[in-house]
């Protein structure tokens, strides 16, 4: 029930959310916030709003280290203290070896954008990303987007995800945004 975008151009980090919410065939739109910061790190999160609060508010999380080298700290480090922490939150669908089947963060860090998946692995995204029940649409939009050197990033962004409200039923306005320091 949800679209994250994000973008980057090396440095600067834009992540954007939807604001749709829902359960079986209702759908509705909400006010939590699906993309924020923790430190260092820009967080979007589809699936569980559970784990978007154990990220913005029960976990600590290391310090990234300043060199390139982010994938074996990602791997090495940060995965197995946010296992830790959904498994000690209890958090529904997360279990050893899996955040649940439909739930996945878009992870912005020292200008590169991550996708952590179900299983924990983190894949290393850019220039831009997308994650949730409409990423698929807005991965085309992006694509188009990016190749036709629309700027400003916002506005890319903005037009994803409204490519993917328009063709995924769970995809909603008003557009949340959050840009890296």
């Amino acid at each position: 029930m949800t679209c994250v975008v994000g973008s980057t151009d090396g440095s600067r980090i834009l992540l954007a959310a939807d604001s749709a919410g829902g359960h079986g065939d209702e759908i509705y739109t909400l006010p939590a916030r699906k993309v924020f910061a923790v430190g260092p790190y820009l967080f979007g999160v589809c699936g569980s709003y559970r784990l978007a609060q154990v990220l913005r508010y029960r976990i600590e999380l290391p310090d990234p280290p300043e060199s390139d080298a982010l994938e074996p700290f990602l791997v090495r480090d940060f995965i197995p203290v946010l296992r830790r922490a959904l498994e000690k939150e209890h958090v529904a669908g997360c279990k050893r070896g899996s955040l649940g089947e439909k739930t996945c963060i878009l992870l912005g860090c020292r200008g590169e954008l991550w996708h952590v998946g179900p299983d924990y692995t983190v894949l290393r995204e850019g220039p831009y990303a997308a994650i949730g029940s409409g990423r698929l649409r807005a991965y085309g939009a992006l694509h188009a987007l990016h190749a036709a050197g629309v700027e400003p990033a916002e506005r890319r962004l903005e037009l994803a995800l409204g490519a993917s409200a328009a063709y995924t039923s769970t995809v909603r306005p008003p557009w949340q945004f959050i840009r890296s320091e």
